[in-house]
């Protein structure tokens, strides 16, 4: 057995449907001005600074998890932070990021036959938003 992947293989098992695609979070780091962020990284920062929390109540390598569990209004309603995590996840993507999206994501829309996959979370919506600009491209053809 090789090594090396087949990636031929791999584009041809896409294209004909045999297999989908199930995309991870490894995929939403971010080039931004101060260097590479991964985008949970900046949805956190978001909750940090609405609701105040004080950076000695979490980890050095805080996540959205930690940064849940550090707001008593979260502890009281556990529903709300289902909403404020969608809320600050469209703050970054549209104000702070500018619609921009994550690379891989952007190189994944133009493969002209990546129709369906599976992803994690939210990630989902991010997906099929960045492909929908290359489909409609691509059906113009």
């Amino acid at each position: 057995m090789s090594a090396e992947f087949d990636w031929e293989l791999l584009l041809d098992w896409l294209e004909n449907q045999k297999i989908i695609p199930i995309l991870g979070q490894d995929l939403l780091s971010l080039n931004t001005e101060q260097g590479p962020v991964h985008l949970y990284r900046l949805i956190a920062d978001r909750l940090i600074a609405k609701y105040r929390v004080k950076p000695d109540q979490l980890p050095a390598d805080y996540t959205i998890a930690d940064v849940a569990c550090a707001v008593p209004a979260f502890e009281r309603d556990p529903q709300l932070v289902y909403s404020q995590v969608a809320t600050a996840y469209r703050h970054v993507l549209n104000e702070q990021l500018n619609g921009r999206f994550p690379e891989p994501i952007v190189q994944l829309a133009k493969i002209p036959f990546f129709r369906l996959f599976v992803a994690l979370r939210r990630f989902a919506r991010t997906c099929d938003k960045a492909r929908a600009p290359h489909r409609f491209a691509r059906d113009r053809q």
